[in-house]
């Protein structure tokens, strides 16, 4: 082998070194500040343990499909009304673990005794096609269930 095949081959294997290192960190320093974030709100982290795990897993499951989630950067805090986690859901199915939702939150008491519901923002009216993408959302949640109008807050 050549001196150049020698030097390009180390320089390939230094580049991919350096880009696997800083994914590493990437991932590192966006747990930190994820935890940072939470115990600024009042959340210590925990390991979810599988009672928790199905309770919030149960409210993304539809008879459709066969998804299995994951629980990650979980966190909890407890309230007056119960307890409050702030938590990632992965989807576990895909070999990638494809996030479902980041920084979720999920709100577990005794008192209520509410059914299934899921909140949706509206658009900022800021852009030309925030109308549209509103009408879109509203359709497409209203073939999965009922939705609720709060005419005193319209956006």
């Amino acid at each position: 082998m050549d001196l150049t095949a020698v030097l390009f081959l180390v320089g390939f294997l230094f580049v991919f070194g350096w880009m696997f290192y800083m994914l590493f960190q990437s991932s590192r320093k966006e747990k930190e500040i994820k935890q940072q974030v939470a115990q600024s709100l009042g959340f210590s982290p925990i390991e979810p343990d599988t009672n928790l795990t199905e309770k919030i897993c149960n409210l993304y499951r539809r008879t459709w499909t066969n998804k299995s989630y994951e629980l990650w950067h979980v966190a909890r805090r407890v309230i007056p009304e119960g307890e409050m986690f702030l938590f990632d859901l992965l989807d576990a199915s895909t070999e990638d673990y494809s996030p479902i939702e980041r920084q979720a939150v999920a709100v577990i008491s005794p008192a209520l005794n509410l059914p299934p519901f899921t909140l949706f923002p509206k658009a900022s009216q800021r852009y030309a096609l925030s109308d549209l993408a509103d009408r879109m959302v509203e359709g497409g949640m209203s073939k999965i269930g009922e939705p609720v109008a709060f005419p005193q807050f319209p956006r």
